[in-house]
């Protein structure tokens, strides 16, 4: 009887290391792919997140403007000094403000009187508009006052 002899290193056809040779590299440009999808997505959110904050800073300083438009018209309906002026009337009061905070803003204020058993009521509404390149905020406030009682 002839033996053959049993070699306990005899190796599979097939070795781990042969069979996973070609994944790294699928693997490495699954994880390029998936990255660069994170990264698109983040600046997407970043860059909406921007503008975001930019219309709430226009919106802001659109208010202020309208606001000190509105109390700019109250101090020239009631002076300091106690001679009364006179509404407007019609086309309103336009006029573009320089003040810190207020560049590329402007205020229109019209003001309507009306007499009321004696008693002068004035409604000014003041419109305030403040643009930042293609971007641009409106707040318009309804301010009401009435004349002084002698």
């Amino acid at each position: 009887m002839c033996h053959e002899p049993i070699h306990a290193s005899r190796q599979p056809r097939h070795s781990p290391k042969r069979r996973g040779k070609g994944f790294t590299l699928p693997l490495a440009l699954f994880i390029i792919i998936v990255l660069g999808l994170l990264a698109a997505v983040l600046y997407r959110t970043v860059a909406i997140g921007n503008l975001s904050v930019l219309q709430e800073t226009l919106s802001a300083r659109a208010f202020f403007a309208a606001d000190s438009g509105a109390q700019a018209a109250m101090m020239r309906l009631f002076p300091t000094s106690g001679v009364a002026a006179q509404c407007t009337g019609g086309a309103g009061v336009t006029q573009a403000l320089t003040g810190a905070g207020f560049h590329s803003c402007s205020v229109t204020v019209v003001c309507s009187s009306q007499a009321i058993d004696g008693v002068v009521h004035y409604q000014m509404v003041s419109t305030a508009t403040c643009t930042a390149g293609d971007r641009r905020a409106s707040r318009v406030l309804d301010v009401a006052a009435r004349g002084l009682v002698n």
